[in-house]
């Protein structure tokens, strides 16, 4: 998680306490060294990795190795996107 606590969606959550969240991301995928690191929702990862725009998908940036994953997000907001199967 970017930040550990809950909330509606990424409107609740500060600027601050995402970017802090950054940083402990970069920590985690340090130690872990995971194979994917999947971001729910295009906000939350554009702000990770600095960016104003993305797609959904695999993203060119990796970090520690990690290949980074960026889903649409399952808020109520994002309910409309289609989904498979």
């Amino acid at each position: 998680n970017m930040v550990a606590r809950t909330t509606r969606g990424m409107a609740d959550l500060s600027r601050t306490e995402i970017e802090a969240g950054t940083s402990n991301i970069m920590r985690l995928a340090a130690v872990y060294k995971p194979a994917i690191i999947c971001f729910n929702g295009k906000g939350i990862y554009q702000i990770f990795a600095g960016r104003s725009k993305c797609n959904y998908g695999v993203q060119e940036k990796t970090v520690a190795g990690a290949k980074l994953f960026v889903m649409p997000s399952t808020s109520p907001r994002g309910a409309a996107f289609p989904r498979c199967g």
